[in-house]
């Protein structure tokens, strides 16, 4: 689609389309859905593209991940481990308990979901996380939320966990076996 189509295909709604009577409401409502209807379009007409660009899969969750807030700094080297991924604490260099357990619950053409456990200190009561990974800038990127309730909520306004990850390089430390 061209631009003056686009142009005068708005024109001929402000202008009524044709037709006398048409109520205000309808051609003011019809303009301000044209930009969306429009973006919607092209998202169908360019989605194989995208999609071969930004596909992620969980291997894209291997690696050294530090968190990007300010303060004390997680950093996370992780790995796959039995069906799912652990996370193993990196303190100046120094590597560790393993702290994360995920697994894959959603994969999507931009990202992938993960939902499992943080424990941070030994014998604490552990957060129960949703973590997602997806790309910005072509960079990958890793999102970790977590509830210290069982029953996790996508849905709250704010978590006592919270933690925004960037890739950093390859995991050179190994998750522990698991005692229990």
């Amino acid at each position: 689609m061209t631009v003056t189509f686009l142009t005068r295909f708005r024109d001929f709604i402000l202008a009524g389309g044709g037709r006398r009577h048409r109520p205000k409401f309808a051609r003011w409502a019809a303009a301000i859905a044209l930009p969306f209807v429009v973006a919607n379009a092209a998202s169908v007409c360019f989605a194989g593209k995208a999609h071969a660009e930004s596909d992620l899969s969980a291997l894209a969750l291997g690696g050294r991940w530090v968190d990007e807030m300010p303060g004390d700094k997680l950093v996370l080297d992780i790995s796959s481990c039995g069906e799912g991924w652990c996370g193993v604490n990196v303190v100046e260099g120094v590597c560790g308990a393993t702290v994360l357990r995920v697994k894959q619950s959603k994969e999507g053409p931009e990202f992938v979901s993960l939902s499992g456990k943080l424990e941070l200190a030994p014998g604490a009561q552990p957060y129960f996380v949703r973590a997602r990974v997806f790309r910005t800038n072509d960079a990958p990127r890793l999102q970790i939320l977590g509830d210290s309730r069982a029953d996790f909520s996508v849905m709250r306004r704010s978590y006592p966990f919270v933690s925004n990850m960037a890739r950093s390089g390859d995991a050179l430390c190994r998750p522990d076996a698991k005692t229990s």
